[in-house]
């Protein structure tokens, strides 16, 4: 990630994601009459590229609905978002809200078959789905637009009469408990609430959100089916729900349709109280925490308890201070932890957050060497926090995030219905209907003041401490998960080394962003070829290119990808992993000098395939040409030095011992590709070649790889056929020379015994 917050994409993030937890199945309801709803409110703030139709409406009931019409629309969608999770679980109820969300799918009313709502949905081409966070459970389904009334109707039902049979209670209580018990390896699950035990234990995000058989067990004179019925009725109600409805449909039937269904939801209940709990404690900071995970992951994460940000949802100090902690290019934090070798990534930004409180997360991933200078790497972070504060609150920096962010709002792509349904439902508890699809880009002016406000809370004596170190060996143990941890306070000569870091040499600020685009014109057909299906504009000297015009979607975007494919490439497993290594080797070179590239809007992909290697790159069409040749210009690896070799294998190692602790499905798959297709190479054949390789044979074999191959290219989106075939040059020009190979056939199926 590394700051890697892409604002064309924030707008598909729940507002709570750090704490969900999904699963397949759930929804429910009470009644009340029905009311006629307000009128339609059309003035909401859109992107010039959206071609969708948005109106609010606030029914008499309470329920706040955002309607959404999409004329060309090939699947319709609708989520609704209750402002309620697992923190709101009794204290003697841990899980119910998660229970609740798997009981409300199993009968109501007007549909009393369990299982009839998701047959239908199934039926007509669609899926359904919930999850269930700290503070928002979220139900949302997809469905051919020609069904979309079914659905609603019987989507509506869930939130109005729920059966909640009792022959359904125990199963369903099993079925969490299996859910439970089938992710007690799951690695984030367990680390993310063994790290809560150094948090205030009153505080909600402590709680077991999941549930269990014991915690959803019937007691005497206390069965868990009145306790679900009381937590419903206390919560589901309308002025705790948001709901959006995607359809091809004109905003006056959604509105028919929505009212007609959901405004007997109940208007009554409480409204959401929030949570006035710390974090921590009075004193309780600094301190650290020590996790033990099940895979050779090492991590050590900064976080800081800090006020909630939501007031300041246009004025953005954590995302200014993000791009800065989080920045990947020459001379920043992360560049120069590899440099001492130390740091694999970072990302730094908003973790936890609420309308109270929160915290800001600077999190990096390390290898066996960086575990071992844990007070150095946090000597180097407040090093860095410190040139930001005495010369890093520029309004540079801001503007920026600003205009990339305006950019990425114009030209806005297209994410699916169901995708704006479920993240429009959660975000419009926070943000009024007229602001929800814009306020993530929106930059208010520059305030230095609140940003150092931020940044003051930023502070070695406000910090957590979160190691993950498989070496750790200790006879404390999570409750639910069996996390080995300890926790322990930091030492005096630690914080007083943070506190008065000593100057960094090589750690500074980022220059300004040279990738930002200056040429943002979208081709009108006059100038552009017909555009309906690719053409070939070269084919000589062992290199292929193709091209295509694409402005259906008005964006000054392309995408440019070759493939160099060579049979030295997948010959044997040892060479599938030299491969490997030299497409890692060459990523990791290109990181600082991509990354800012990457935050304005133009990013690369590099990845290894049967015949050889890709590289695609997309995003504004402007100056790709000039990072496609520095790309090329990073094929040749003769500078790696030994101890970056190490490094970059010990990672490759850690990944494919890593996938053996994957759960069985995961593993299933990686096996069905190894049966099926030829060449490939199981996880122990490639384990067992990758261990014996050396810098000398990545340097060979990156001589054989690049000494002759053919190239294939395709170079499509807001581009001419001169802009391709200029792409088309760089290629020829670094690489040209070599392009003499010969055809590499496809990876054929393996035709299989009977």
């Amino acid at each position: 990630m590394n700051t890697k917050f892409l604002l064309n994409k924030i707008i598909l993030l729940c507002v709570s994601a750090a704490f969900f937890i999904v699963n397949p199945m759930t929804l429910s309801s009470a009644s009340a009459a029905t009311k006629p709803s307000d009128t339609l409110m059309m003035t909401i703030k859109k992107s010039p590229a959206d071609n969708r139709d948005y109106a609010a409406l606030r029914l008499a009931n309470g329920l706040q609905v955002l309607l959404v019409s999409d004329l060309k629309a090939d699947r319709a969608a609708a989520a609704l978002d209750v402002y309620v999770g697992s923190g709101d679980d009794p204290d003697d109820r841990e899980g119910l809200a998660h229970y609740l969300e798997h009981m409300l799918f199993l009968g109501t009313e007007k549909y009393p078959e369990a299982g009839e709502y998701q047959q239908y949905i199934q039926q007509h081409g669609g899926s359904n789905n919930a999850y269930t966070s700290l503070t928002h459970t979220n139900y949302h389904f997809s469905i051919d637009p020609d069904f979309l009334e079914g659905g609603l109707d019987r989507f509506a039902q869930f939130f109005i009469a729920p059966l909640f049979n009792e022959k359904y209670v125990q199963r369903e209580r099993a079925i969490v408990d299996s859910e439970y018990h089938a992710r007690m390896k799951d690695e984030g699950r367990r680390l993310w609430t063994a790290r809560s035990l150094a948090y205030n234990p009153a505080h909600p995000s402590t709680g077991f959100s999941v549930g269990s058989l014991d915690t959803l067990a019937d007691r005497e004179g206390d069965a868990v089916r009145d306790d679900l019925i009381h937590f419903y009725k206390q919560h589901y109600h309308a002025g705790k729900m948001t709901l959006v409805v995607v359809g091809k449909q004109s905003l006056e039937t959604l509105q028919d349709w929505v009212t007609e269904r959901f405004a007997s939801i109940p208007a009554d209940g409480q409204a959401r109280e929030s949570y006035d709990e710390p974090l921590f404690l009075q004193g309780d900071l600094p301190k650290q925490i020590t996790l033990k995970p099940l895979k050779e992951t090492r991590r050590v994460t900064f976080s800081f308890p800090i006020k909630s940000v939501w007031p300041h949802s246009k004025a953005k100090p954590l995302g200014f201070l993000s791009n800065l902690l989080g920045h990947e290019g020459q001379g920043s934090l992360l560049s120069q932890l590899k440099v001492k070798g130390w740091a694999n990534s970072l990302s730094a930004g908003q973790g936890y957050m609420d309308e109270v409180q929160g915290n800001f997360d600077v999190s990096i991933s390390l290898n066996p060497v960086g575990i071992q200078h844990i007070d150095e790497i946090g000597e180097l972070l407040f090093a860095y926090i410190k040139q930001i504060k005495q010369n890093g609150v520029q309004p540079l920096y801001f503007e920026e995030q600003k205009k990339i962010a305006q950019l990425a709002f114009n030209f806005q792509e297209e994410s699916s219905p169901l995708a704006l349904a479920k993240s429009l439902a959660s975000q419009l508890h926070r943000f009024s209907p007229k602001e929800v699809l814009s306020v993530h880009y929106d930059y208010a002016d520059f305030d230095a003041m609140l940003i150092k406000e931020y940044l003051a809370q930023l502070r070695p004596d406000n910090v957590l401490l979160t190691v993950v170190d498989p070496a750790l060996s200790s006879d404390k143990r999570s409750p639910n998960y069996d996390v080995e941890y300890a926790i322990s306070e930091l030492s005096a000569s630690t914080l007083a080394r943070w506190q008065q870091p000593a100057a960094q040499e090589g750690l500074k600020l980022p220059e300004a962003n040279l990738f930002v685009p200056d040429n943002i014109a979208v081709l009108s057909a006059n100038e552009a070829t017909d555009g309906s299906k690719p053409i070939k504009l070269l084919d000589e000297q062992g290199i292929t290119l193709w091209h295509q015009t694409l402005l259906d979607f008005k964006q000054p975007k392309a995408q440019f990808m070759f493939s160099l494919q060579t049979p030295v490439a997948n010959a044997s497993a040892r060479q599938t992993m030299l491969t490997q290594l030299y497409v890692r080797a060459i990523t990791d070179s290109l990181e600082s000098y991509t990354y800012p590239a990457y935050l304005a809007g133009l990013g690369y992909d590099m990845y290894r395939h049967s015949r050889g290697f890709t590289v695609k790159i997309s995003g504004y069409a402007d100056k790709q040409a000039t990072l496609l040749a520095r790309i090329t210009d990073a094929f040749d690896i003769k500078s790696l030095n030994e101890e970056r070799f190490t490094q970059i294998k010990q990672l490759a190692v850690q990944s494919l011992e890593n996938r053996l602790k994957d759960s069985p499905s995961q593993v299933v798959s990686g096996a069905l590709y190894d049966v099926l297709l030829s060449p490939s190479w199981t996880n122990a054949e490639k384990r067992a070649a990758l261990k014996e390789l050396q810098l000398s044979d990545l340097q060979a074999h990156a001589e054989a790889l690049l000494s002759e191959y053919r190239i294939t290219a395709f170079s499509i989106g807001n581009v001419t056929e001169e802009d391709s075939l200029n792409r088309a040059a760089i290629l020829q020009d670094k690489l040209g020379a070599h392009a003499t190979g010969p055809v590499v056939q496809r990876p054929v199926i393996r035709k299989l015994p009977a």
